[in-house]
């Protein structure tokens, strides 16, 4: 069967899909009754859940659920049966704007991991991920004002870049190295007017700036 809204018909197959893209950003399947970028998604979840209560009880279903059906959006961690004072509520983004500045004065930055803070962690990011892919049709979008007030709090959008530069340093470290044992050679050997120490410190020193540049590379 189909779920079809204005814009266009959807397979069964489609919304698994757009389900297992929610649980990947989020980290579970419960699409709650009101999602920001995707009331569609969540205008189909509503549909699934009161069919399933009305196949419970008898009735006739809105969408005619199959076994199969069931068994798969059981098996994605989709809630069937929600009850409404257990109703999930997506959590507005700037109630986690303030619980980052508060991890902020606790820690002293906003790099914050899942042995942290899970939901906080999953946060930032899908607001890292859908800065990248702003098109995609995230549950939260991303617009310039929350970005604003992410860099405000001094938010790395991408956290592994330390990572690369220190390996990056590491490497210049090494080359440094083997400059100065070159120079320090070259100095008691025939020095030519391009293998000066002079030469080779400045070299050296051009390293050191590349190194601290914000320029990126890739690792062999």
């Amino acid at each position: 069967w189909r779920f079809e809204n204005r814009q266009h018909i959807k397979s069964f197959d489609d919304r698994m899909q757009e389900l297992a893209a929610f649980k990947a950003e989020h980290g579970h399947a419960d699409i709650p009754r009101s999602l920001e970028d995707n009331m569609s998604l969540a205008g189909w979840a509503h549909s699934v859940r009161q069919s399933y209560r009305l196949i419970q009880k008898g009735g006739k279903p809105v969408l005619a659920l199959t076994k199969e059906m069931i068994e798969r959006l059981e098996a994605i961690g989709f809630r069937l049966r929600v009850k409404e004072r257990g109703k999930i509520k997506q959590v507005p983004f700037e109630e986690r704007i303030k619980s980052l500045a508060e991890f902020k004065d606790v820690h002293g930055h906003v790099n914050v991991v899942e042995a942290d803070d899970l939901r906080l962690a999953r946060f930032c990011n899908h607001m890292r991920v859908a800065r990248r892919n702003p098109h995609f049709g995230w549950t939260m979008k991303i617009t310039q004002d929350r970005i604003s007030a992410l860099d405000a709090l001094g938010f790395e959008w991408d956290p592994q870049k330390k990572k690369r530069r220190k390996a990056r340093r590491d490497i210049m470290t090494a080359q440094y190295d083997d400059e100065e044992v070159s120079a320090d050679h070259r100095s008691n050997s025939t020095s030519s007017d391009t293998d000066t120490p002079s030469r080779i410190s400045e070299r050296i020193l051009e390293l050191k700036n590349y190194s601290d540049s914000d320029e990126d590379f890739e690792l062999d």
